[in-house]
C-alpha cells in the first residue's frame, strides 16, 4: 500500500500568577524503578526505601531479592539510597501500592515529534530489501485515565510500536500513576507531546504512514484490512472516542467485531486488540 509522499484586566489590578508546578516527580513500585535503573539511572536523584517494608520483605524470598537488587543497582549507579518510614513514602506519592519503593526523578523526558516522523521517512527511503518490518506508532486522542494510558504504553512496547503520541492539552500526561500502570515501560517507550494531533497525523501521512483509527462505527472490521504497512493507530478518549477533527485525518476507521448488543471495549483493551492484530500480521 504505497503512499506518495495583553493588557491587565480588573481596573488595572494585576492578577496573581498561578504557581509554577514542580518539575520533579516520583516513580514508585519495584518494577518501574528497576526499569528506570536499567535504562536511565542518571535520571534518579534519590531512591527511598520504606524501613518497615524493607524489614518485612527480607522474609519474603521473591520481593526481598528484588529490593536487594534495587539497592545494589542504585548504589552501583551512584544513586543516594535512603531508608525512611512509611509516612515519608505516603507524603511523596500518596496512599498507593508503592511496595515501599520510591525514586525521586526529574520531569519526564518527552521526545520531539520529528524523531517519530523520522522513523517513517527512514523506512520509506530505505532500499526495499533492507526495510524490514514497517514502523508503527500509537496516537492517543485526549485520553483521560492514567491507568489506561499506562496499560496502552506497556502493550505498545510489548507489541512492537516505535512510539506514542499524545496531545499537550486536555489529555493525561506521564504521571507516577501512568509509570506504575505501565510497569516502567514509559522509560523505554518514546512518548511525544504535540499541540495539534490532527495536523501531526497529516504530517505522518506525508511521511508515508497509514493512519487507522479504532471506532465502534468504523466502516471496516479489524482483521479485514492490511496492517502490515507503516502504521499509526489512533485510540480515542474514554466515552467520547476519536474527535471529528482527528477522525478526518484517519485513512480508515476500524471496528472490533463484537456480539450484538455488547458495548465497546475500554480504551486500553481496544488498543491491545488493535496492536496484537497489527503485530500478528507483521509476523
Amino acid at each position: 500500500m504505497p503512499r506518495s509522499g495583553g493588557g491587565s484586566a480588573g481596573g488595572g489590578r494585576r492578577r496573581r500568577q498561578a504557581p509554577t508546578p514542580p518539575r520533579d516527580s516520583y516513580v514508585y513500585g519495584i518494577n518501574p524503578v528497576l526499569e528506570l535503573l536499567d535504562v536511565a539511572p542518571n535520571d534518579l536523584r534519590c531512591l527511598y526505601l520504606a524501613v518497615a517494608f524493607s524489614d518485612a520483605e527480607r522474609g519474603k524470598k521473591k520481593d526481598g531479592h528484588r529490593i536487594a537488587a534495587l539497592r545494589t543497582l542504585a548504589q552501583d549507579a551512584g544513586v543516594v539510597v535512603k531508608e525512611v518510614d512509611k509516612a515519608k513514602i505516603v507524603a511523596m506519592v500518596g496512599d498507593v501500592v508503592h511496595q515501599g519503593v520510591v525514586a525521586h526523578v526529574g520531569e519526564h523526558r518527552y521526545v520531539k515529534i520529528e524523531r517519530l516522523l523520522g522513523v517513517f521517512t527512514a523506512w520509506s527511503s530505505a532500499d526495499a530489501k533492507t526495510r524490514g518490518v514497517p514502523p508503527m506508532l500509537v496516537a492517543l486522542d485526549c485520553l483521560q485515565d492514567p491507568h489506561n494510558f499506562g496499560a496502552i504504553v506497556r502493550s505498545a512496547w510489548a507489541l512492537g510500536a516505535a512510539g506514542v503520541i499524545i496531545p499537550c492539552d486536555r489529555a493525561v500526561q506521564v504521571t507516577p500513576v501512568v509509570v506504575k500502570s505501565a510497569a516502567g515501560a514509559t522509560v523505554r517507550m518514546p512518548i511525544s507531546r504535540v499541540t495539534n494531533l490532527g495536523r501531526t497525523l497529516s504530517k505522518l501521512k506525508q511521511a508515508g504512514a497509514w493512519v487507522m483509527g479504532a471506532s465502534p462505527d468504523g466502516n471496516a472490521e479489524l482483521g479485514s484490512v492490511d496492517m502490515n504497512v507503516p502504521l499509526v493507530l489512533v485510540i480515542g478518549a474514554e466515552g467520547g472516542g476519536i474527535r471529528q477533527g482527528v477522525a478526518k485525518n484517519c485513512d480508515q476507521l476500524l471496528s472490533i467485531p463484537m456480539p450484538s448488543g455488547f458495548g465497546s471495549l475500554n480504551a486500553s483493551c481496544a488498543a491491545a486488540v488493535f496492536l496484537y492484530e497489527a503485530a500478528r500480521q507483521r509476523r
